[in-house]
């Protein structure tokens, strides 16, 4: 909860975005409750707002569609829907254009495409 509030209150700060979906997918990715927990805190709302507003960052980029990819994993459908709310597909092939020398940031976006197509 702290760490999403953290990403909240320092939108603006593109190195807090970026350590912030790090450290989400971190604490989520060995983690049930962990992931849960982050889940419930608005973690998958708050990294969209993160690629949303630092377009231009591949760091920024590259980690939330990572860590979004591991966290919807959780609770599928529900997650799925909660991020596509959001605006994350949009957003992943934004990131796939605007980054497309980046191989990790294109193979992050793509692999977030692939998994939000799902539903």
């Amino acid at each position: 909860e702290a760490l999403v509030a953290a990403m909240r209150g320092h939108a603006r700060s593109e190195i807090v975005q970026e350590l912030g979906c790090n450290a989400l997918f971190d604490l989520s990715i060995g983690s049930t409750e962990n992931a849960t927990r982050a889940v419930n805190a608005g973690a998958v709302e708050a990294m969209v707002a993160a690629m949303r507003g630092h377009a231009g960052s591949q760091g920024v980029q590259e980690q939330a569609c990572v860590a979004l990819y591991h966290l919807i994993a959780l609770n599928y459908p529900e997650n799925i829907k909660r991020a596509l709310r959001a605006g994350a597909k949009k957003l992943a092939k934004a990131a796939m254009t605007a980054h497309s020398g980046n191989s990790e940031v294109t193979k992050g976006a793509r692999d977030l495409l692939e998994r939000l197509s799902y539903r």
